[in-house]
């Protein structure tokens, strides 16, 4: 492991543009979880994409879940692992970071949006589903807590819904062509936190290794791209990030 290791630095050092794409288990290294996930890193929600479009009763469902899933999620401090990667951009080498969490806690590193690609949105913001308008959840959350009723927009009263990604609903195709085109201009990609199960999203590294870049895997358990990653490395995520990235 200590060669994987010493060879994965060099890769970090050699490289000009790195793409990093991180997933859920990135934010429960070393902590109690934020959220709960299932075998596919969603986010468990008793509401899917389609129920809560149909009825009210999904929508108030669905917010009741949220109340008490991401009611004390604020404020949130991003950890090590997430200050890690905001490193690396102040080194100059951090060209994208794409991310399947809806935290946004490499938001708060300060990592540079118009590095960020949040494939599965975000909890920051509530999105009204007739005027698309956005706004703080935590307003969302307030109302709902006054009223006991579904949230509604303050612009035009239409229905609340989250910046998260519904389980069955797929991610925005311009934040999914965003990455690729990250993707395409990148010499190495570091997958970090996720087991890579994705169909669409966990193509984005993948890209990068297309395109004759390399790639390394790092989680704690075996992923799905293992078998093509140039070097694959396994146990405590941040111990591992700080050997190659530090």
């Amino acid at each position: 492991m200590s060669r994987d290791i010493e060879l994965a630095r060099r890769y970090v050092s050699e490289a000009r543009n790195i793409l990093v794409f991180t997933g859920p288990r990135l934010d429960m290294s070393g902590v109690s979880p934020v959220f709960e996930y299932d075998a596919e890193e969603r986010v468990v929600s008793p509401v899917s994409y389609d129920d809560f479009c149909r009825s009210t009763l999904s929508k108030l469902i669905y917010w009741r879940y949220a109340e008490k899933r991401y009611g004390g999620f604020f404020p949130a401090a991003p950890k090590a692992c997430h200050m890690i990667f905001a490193e690396l951009e102040k080194r100059g080498k951090l060209y994208a970071l794409v991310t399947l969490s809806g935290d946004s806690m490499h938001r708060a590193s300060g990592i540079y949006t118009d590095r960020l690609v949040e494939l599965h949105g975000t909890m920051l913001y509530a999105e009204c589903t007739d005027c698309y308008d956005w706004s703080d959840i935590r307003e969302a959350f307030a109302e709902f807590s006054r009223t006991g009723a579904p949230p509604q927009c303050g612009t035009c009263g239409g229905w609340l819904r989250p910046g998260l990604l519904l389980p069955g609903e797929a991610p925005d195709l311009c934040e999914l062509r965003r990455a690729f085109s990250r993707a395409e201009k990148c010499d190495l990609a570091i997958s970090a936190g996720t087991v890579l199960s994705e169909s669409v999203s966990a193509l984005v590294p993948l890209a990068v290794k297309a395109g004759g870049g390399r790639y390394i895997t790092v989680n704690d358990t075996e992923t799905a791209h293992d078998r093509y990653a140039d070097i694959s490395l396994k146990g405590p995520l941040m111990e591992i990030l700080q050997g190659i990235i530090s």
